[in-house]
């Protein structure tokens, strides 16, 4: 009884949300069946603590019918007029939140009643409210594009000789309506076509793609069309200049967006910017760490309610330390530790800590810090032996490096939970490692022509692997053995 449908439903409630539930179900209004009443109030003492024990069938059924007979028939149709209870009070709830679309359906109910007065007032209202709201989502023109089609109904059942724009207002909000959301769908399926490798286009999309793009002016006030246009070229082009006129456009355009929406978008920006950093454009690594400053900057619109994720926080300080950013990303672990999960501050805190020891060349602290990283998170497990290597590389531990090559190699192996480019990229991140050092430690006796020569191989073979991890700093490394060779 504790996996059904209305229990799920339950357990997903606030606090407040539960009350209020709960008073939905005693109103005879809403509800007239005492049974049901007993039910919601019974599974509300429970709440939110839905377990096997708490909801026995037999013991709920007792409780509402104590004078019966044990049926389960009678109880699961009970469970269903209580399921279906619930979702009319979340569909209230709904409405209660997107008061301007309940507004609309008072509207229509009042043009059916004649109340012709009350309905100008409200319309009023309603359109001024709209019009000083700063969202221009499409959400805004759907509103406008309802409240038009609501105005020509109304003027054509007034039969007014008066000279009436609703019909040509819902045209013009129905027409970006329909590009906003035409336009946001086709880059969610550019995004996705790359990543699943599909093929079929979206129909009508060059259509849209040729208007927009000899009409852009026609569209400047609103943000929702010219963004997603932006965004679109920018994703399906692989274009810079697209990218460069989204980051003024974003910033022009911000406060039209709610934060998750813009979240959204800045998240495009940011994926073009990893795309190309994995492309070799080492440019682009500071505009994602830019990028990552404005998500901080304005309203701390990055985080997710009053927390920062841990993987954000891992994300910025990797940015910043290799744009060698040390002093700001020194300071941003410092001053953002206090806005992580409670759970995960410290382990987060002291491996990014570590990390930022490490691009300072100060190994001892960094590896002072590592023995004290918790490796109950498999992430963090992974990512400090990686950073281990690196330390143990530099230092020349050969030993130590020895054996942790082995261990590495266990805990990847060993795992089923690692996804597989992980797996392949570790993997690979220990094989050209090994491969490294080992040249590293013959350079003292393999003549300069001799080594040059395997060194430009692993250089090669490098550079043609795909997927390896840290493989920047395998890059740098081979250079940096280069760089020591006397010169003819």
């Amino acid at each position: 009884m504790h996996e059904s449908s209305l229990i799920k439903i339950l357990s997903s409630l606030g606090k407040k949300e539960m009350t209020r539930f709960v008073e939905f179900s005693s109103s005879p209004y809403h509800n007239k069946n005492g049974e049901l009443r007993t039910l919601v109030q019974l599974l509300s003492t429970i709440y939110p603590r839905f377990n096997e024990k708490n909801c026995d069938r037999k013991l709920i059924f007792a409780k509402i019918y104590p004078s019966k007979t044990f049926s389960q028939s009678k109880l699961d149709h009970l469970f269903n007029y209580s399921l279906e209870l619930c979702e009319q009070f979340l569909t209230i709830e709904a409405f209660k939140e997107d008061k301007q679309f309940g507004i609309i359906y008072l509207l229509e109910r009042l043009r059916h009643k004649n109340q012709k007065k009350r309905y100008e007032r409200q319309m009023k209202a309603l359109t001024k409210a709209l019009d000083k709201q700063e969202d221009r989502s499409e959400r805004y023109y759907y509103h406008k594009f309802l409240i038009s089609t609501e105005q020509d109904k109304y003027y054509n059942s007034i039969n007014s000789s008066e000279v009436d724009k609703s019909l040509d207002e819902k045209q013009y909000h129905f027409d970006r309506y329909f590009l906003a959301v035409k336009l946001k769908d086709a880059c969610e399926l550019v995004v996705r076509r790359q990543l699943l490798k599909l093929s079929e286009p979206m129909k009508m999309m060059r259509e849209v793609i040729e208007h927009i793009s000899t009409n852009l002016e026609d569209y400047s006030d609103d943000p929702p069309v010219v963004v997603y246009f932006l965004i679109y070229q920018m994703v399906n082009l692989n274009s810079t200049e697209h990218y460069r006129k989204l980051r003024i456009s974003l910033k022009q355009n911000a406060r039209f967006f709610s934060r998750e929406e813009l979240n959204l978008l800045y998240n495009y920006a940011q994926n073009f910017c990893i795309r190309k950093i994995n492309q070799g454009e080492e440019p682009y690594l500071k505009e994602l760490l830019q990028l990552y400053q404005e998500l901080l900057n304005h309203e701390k619109l990055i985080f997710e309610g009053p927390k920062l994720s841990q993987w954000h926080y891992k994300n910025i300080v990797t940015v910043g330390l290799r744009l060698k950013e040390y002093q700001w990303t020194k300071e941003f672990i410092e001053e953002y530790k206090s806005y992580l999960d409670e759970e995960v501050a410290e382990n987060a805190y002291r491996f990014n800590l570590a990390s930022y020891y490490h691009a300072t060349v100060d190994y001892e602290k960094a590896m002072e810090l590592l023995v004290n990283v918790e490796y109950t998170n498999i992430r963090y497990n992974l990512d400090a032996k990686a950073l281990l290597v690196r330390i143990y590389f530099d230092l020349d531990e050969q030993e130590a490096l020895t054996s942790l090559f082995e261990s590495f190699r266990k805990s990847i192996n060993r795992n089923k939970l690692i996804a597989d480019f992980r797996k392949t990229g570790y993997s690979k991140l220990i094989k050209y490692t090994q491969k490294a050092y080992k040249l590293k430690t013959s350079r003292s006796f393999t003549a300069g022509k001799q080594f040059q020569q395997k060194l430009d191989k692993l250089s090669a073979e490098l550079e043609r692997e795909k997927g390896v991890f840290n493989a920047n700093w395998l890059k740098m490394k081979l250079q940096e053995l280069s760089e020591e060779l006397p010169k003819p």
